[in-house]
């Protein structure tokens, strides 16, 4: 019995009579159920368990779980069931007819799952991407890479009653890395279009044209190898070295450094001393002279002093960092 030799593989402990129940169920195939369980337990995966024929959790509750026996006696009472993301990135595309030219252009990521409606999810080892596939304006699809982010997975059942199906054939096959072309794409994707009253702060325009330091791109390598370095939508949160020093920043993420390469605190935007303990972390520039940021401040300073402190704000937060 299929089943019965997945279960004992994967140390489960339902009753004789539930596994004959699940051998003999026509509801999904048995080589699904038994790729399912062996790629959660070999890719260290957590699953989420999921009302029958739905694919969200039942109503109030957000059921995970990475133990066969659970899933399996979830399954055999119609369940549903989905696969999270965390340790790994889920390419969940909606609309296939923007993905194939997507696929022609870019290339095409190696699909993992096709779902009951007739789309593909694609696995890959990339956390760091955005949280929507866009192609010329229009949304393709999402990437659940959350660790409450999740896609329905095989032996799952469709609302239409199809199943969705593994395309990959060896479970134990590392997850792969998303192709070169397709990262370029999706990277750049998050940079984010800088409001026309903000363009004076950015390329050319700057007023940090006497600026020596690294370019950009430099500064953002740097960032990501920051303690706690994460890549958001609009750059690098990193733990800030002046939050630290005062004995916050448990989160190890104040720190920011947007896409442009200037950078700052979240929790103290106007702070002169975070600024500069940033750059030092970042090795912008050495302790000490520090001739270099504190003319930076000042020029910043003085050049947006009369612009509208609301707006200042509102772009703050929206994390291409602002000078107060």
């Amino acid at each position: 019995m299929a089943v019965l030799a997945a279960c004992l593989q994967h140390g489960c402990s339902l009753p004789a009579d539930k596994l004959r129940h699940a051998e003999h169920s026509k509801r999904w195939p048995l080589d699904q159920l038994d790729f399912t369980l062996k790629y959660i337990a070999q890719h260290s995966l957590q699953a989420i368990l999921l009302a029958p024929g739905k694919k969200r959790p039942p109503p109030g509750q957000f059921p995970i779980t990475s133990n066969a026996s659970e899933i399996l006696e979830h399954l055999i009472h119609e369940g549903n069931l989905g696969i999270l993301g965390g340790p790994i990135a889920i390419l969940d595309f909606d609309r296939m007819d923007l993905a194939n030219e997507m696929f022609l252009e870019l290339g095409i990521p190696e699909p993992t799952v096709r779902t009951g409606s007739g789309k593909v999810h694609c696995y890959v080892q990339d956390t760091d991407l955005p949280a929507r596939i866009k192609w010329h304006g229009e949304t393709v699809g999402e990437i659940q890479r959350g660790a409450k982010q999740y896609v329905v997975a095989p032996p799952s059942i469709h609302p239409n009653g199809t199943g969705y199906t593994w395309l990959i054939e060896d479970s134990k096959e590392p997850i792969p890395r998303l192709p070169g072309p397709w990262r370029q794409y999706l990277l750049a994707e998050m940079v984010p279009t800088v409001p026309q009253k903000y363009q004076k702060y950015i390329g050319q325009e700057t007023p940090l044209e006497s600026w020596d330091g690294p370019a950009p791109e430099e500064i953002v390598r740097l960032a990501l190898q920051q303690p706690g370095a994460v890549r958001r939508v609009h750059g690098i949160k990193f733990q800030c070295p002046g939050c630290r020093d005062e004995g916050h920043d448990r989160h190890r993420d104040n720190a920011m450094v947007g896409f442009d390469g200037r950078w700052g605190c979240a929790f103290a935007p106007g702070d002169v001393e975070h600024k500069r303990k940033i750059g030092i972390a970042l090795g912008v520039f050495s302790a000490e002279p520090l001739t270099e940021a504190r003319a930076k401040e000042e020029i910043l300073k003085e050049d947006i002093e009369d612009d509208d402190p609301t707006s200042l704000s509102e772009w703050r937060r929206g994390f291409l960092q602002d000078i107060e």
